[in-house]
């Protein structure tokens, strides 16, 4: 595989948004799992992260993977969108220690 270069971007809210966002489509519904299974979290990262080369879980072993900080800790929730029978996306956002 050739060497491609990368740029990581991380996000942070420092506050709670008081804005309400509508579905953008009807139908739309987002499912939270706060512990979601080595297999499940790995068809996920591999269905959005395989055509941008993402490779650090990837190249984790399922043990490795189901102790990483990501996974073993309550406070990194999963919400995958569904609309129909088809998951559309999915998100990992780290809760703040205060916000329990």
């Amino acid at each position: 595989m050739e060497s491609v270069e990368v740029t990581v971007y991380y996000l942070e809210m420092l506050a709670p948004s008081n804005c309400f966002v509508p579905a953008p489509r009807e139908g739309l519904t987002i499912l939270h799992m706060q512990s979601p299974t080595v297999p499940y979290y790995r068809s996920l990262y591999n269905a959005v992260g395989k055509d941008f080369n993402w490779l650090s879980r990837r190249k984790m072993s399922d043990e490795a993977l189901a102790t990483d900080a990501f996974l073993a800790k309550s406070c990194w929730p999963i919400g995958t969108s569904i609309w129909g029978w088809f998951r559309t996306g999915w998100r990992g956002t780290k809760r703040r220690a205060e916000d329990g």
